[in-house]
């Protein structure tokens, strides 16, 4: 294929020769001589574009932790003998950041050769992001002559956030199962917690006798302690659309993603069985499970999951009431824009289930100096404020952690539940 230099020189040296004719000056005609001499000269002695050129990543979809950087790796191989220049460009998602290195390079590749093309990116948020597909142009020396592949090559580079296990949320469950855990029940058996004194009776062992009490009632007595249960938890995590604000630089996804992460790497640690429900560009559910393999199924999930507008939040009741018993505790993250995530909570709540809601909320960094500011705030305290008829609230302000907000609030509704 010609390439925009090839018709450019033809144009002016066709130019130059009507402008001498028509004004009947030899000067423009003499001065076109060089480049009709140049351009003949580069048709006839540079050489063809290679036929068979491969470029491919050496990378493969990637897990890394915020703040971490990646090596984005490309080979490129000249199978032809013939030369030429090659040019990449390497199409990035605008959350990655160069970081060292540049996407878009300019290569001298000849006959039988093979190069590497490498260069780090740096993610500036959490979540799933393409790098991808390969734009390459393959050029003669002269630049007449190009071709143009398109390589659809992509790879993702998926970003967790930075999660710890610090202290229990403490956030008691109405309903315990039958499994170890680490929540108090009222009930004794497996646990730490000193519950009262009893008779050993037989077949039972001997480790926790009180010799104490054996002694002053001649039977053997032992310790009885709280069973230690868990409980059915399910994470329901608010994608739709009319969330995807950004306020100030805050993304509100991001946050609804980092408190997702946060809840289930916390709540599966203490030992709960926990499920997932994503209400997005479509509705994802994760059944009810244990352990670090329904942790990384979750993250893995919600970092891939994105906003949209088809799911309509208000089947949620009955959806939720279809899937899961009402013994199951429910915890809904939303920044509770809109009144349809109130009248589903409502009726969630109407139903038996116990809730609480997370609401990650940008609202109290703002000093509220314009009136659509006082506006916005008032309505959102007055949402939060009926949210707090049928749920336990946590309105996370951003700039604190979350595992601290949680707790402050969990003491107060562990006694109400008492």
């Amino acid at each position: 294929m010609f390439s925009f230099k090839f018709f450019a020189s033809v144009f002016i040296i066709i130019f130059l020769i009507f402008i001498g004719t028509f004004l009947r000056e030899p000067l423009f005609i003499i001065s076109s001589l060089p480049l009709f001499c140049y351009f003949i000269l580069s048709l006839i002695f540079s050489p063809s574009i290679p036929l068979e050129i491969n470029v491919k990543r050496e990378n493969d979809e990637s897990l890394i932790q915020e703040g971490n950087s990646f090596s984005v790796k490309i080979s490129i191989e000249n199978r032809d003998e013939n030369p030429c220049l090659i040019f990449i460009n390497d199409l990035l998602h605008e959350k990655l950041s160069l970081s060292e290195g540049s996407n878009i390079m300019l290569y001298e590749l000849k006959g039988k050769e093979k190069l590497s093309m490498n260069y780090i990116v740096t993610p500036l948020d959490i979540g799933s992001f393409e790098v991808g597909p390969l734009n390459v142009q393959l050029m003669d020396y002269s630049g007449n002559y190009f071709k143009e592949y398109f390589f659809d090559e992509k790879i993702k580079i998926k970003v967790y956030p930075f999660y710890e296990f610090f202290e229990k949320l403490n956030v008691k469950s109405k309903h315990l199962r039958f499994w170890l855990g680490e929540n108090l029940s009222r009930k004794t058996g497996v646990g730490l917690e000193f519950f009262g004194i009893s008779e050993l009776l037989p077949n039972e062992y001997t480790r926790r006798i009180n010799w104490k009490a054996t002694a002053k009632t001649n039977k053997l007595m032992k310790n009885v302690y709280h069973a230690e249960l868990g409980g059915d938890s399910l994470l329901i995590v608010d994608l739709r659309e009319v969330n995807n604000v950004n306020m100030d630089g805050l993304s509100l996804v991001s946050y609804i993603k980092r408190a997702s992460i946060f809840l289930s790497y916390n709540l599966l640690k203490e030992r709960h069985r926990l499920g997932l429900l994503i209400l997005g560009d479509f509705i994802y559910k994760i059944p009810l499970g244990f352990g670090k393999k329904q942790f990384d199924k979750m993250l893995l999930v919600i970092l891939e999951s994105k906003t949209g507008s088809q799911v309509d939040i208000r089947i949620l009741n009955e959806y939720v009431k279809i899937v899961f018993p009402v013994t199951t505790r429910i915890f809904i993250v939303t920044p509770a824009i809109d009144l349809d995530v109130l009248y589903s909570i409502a009726e969630l709540y109407l139903r038996g289930y116990q809730i609480i809601t997370i609401i990650p909320s940008p609202l109290p960094n703002f000093k509220a100096d314009y009136l659509y500011e006082r506006i916005l705030k008032m309505e959102r305290e007055s949402i939060a404020s009926l949210l707090r008829r049928y749920s336990m609230v946590v309105e996370w302000d951003l700039r604190k952690p979350l595992n601290l907000e949680i707790k402050k609030i969990a003491k107060v509704w562990n006694k109400y539940l008492r």
